[in-house]
């Protein structure tokens, strides 16, 4: 299974995740991957409370600023794949947003492409002279078909286990 995302213009990679309360309530959410954070995945109150997720309790937590705070730490559910998966979810204020952390997706491949759909000149343009003109169509080709196919930014294979191996799954040879 993929779990597909994108990155923002903030420049924060960004996927959306079912979560499920103990009565079956659901939510999707759209969570940031954030590298930082340990846990599995923060949410707000407001979510929280729709879920009627359980308190299990709270945790004294370092914040990104350095800041030590308590959080409220609540039982959840989340669709990974095709299956549920169970997760400890901290209570962030609104200002926290919703991460997704490192104890989400442990144990699993991620590839994000961070490209932009627009393709920049080079810095140095101007020294380079004017490019025969078979290059410039050369050049315009490749502009072309990669505005073609990178129409915008996407986080692939985040579902795929750490050992999966492409290139064995395909019977292709190295």
């Amino acid at each position: 299974m993929v779990l597909n995302g994108v990155v923002t213009a903030e420049r924060e990679a960004v996927v959306r995740l079912k979560v499920f309360g103990p009565e079956g309530k659901n939510s999707d959410v759209d969570a940031v991957l954030d590298t930082g954070f340990t846990g599995h995945l923060t949410l707000s109150p407001e979510v929280i409370q729709e879920l009627g997720l359980p308190l299990l309790g709270s945790r004294r937590t370092i914040l990104a600023d350095g800041s030590r705070v308590a959080l409220d730490v609540h039982s959840a559910q989340v669709l990974w794949g095709d299956r549920r998966r169970p997760v400890q979810i901290l209570a962030a204020g609104r200002a926290g947003g919703t991460l997704a952390g490192m104890s989400l997706i442990w144990d699993h491949r991620g590839v994000i492409n961070g490209l932009s759909d627009r393709l920049r000149e080079p810095p140095d343009r101007h020294r380079l002279g004017r490019l025969p003109c078979l290059l410039r169509l050369f050049q315009q080709r490749l502009i072309d078909l990669f505005r073609h196919f990178q129409h915008e930014p996407m986080i692939h294979g985040l579902l795929q286990p750490a050992g999966h191996d492409r290139a064995r799954h395909n019977n292709t040879v190295r």
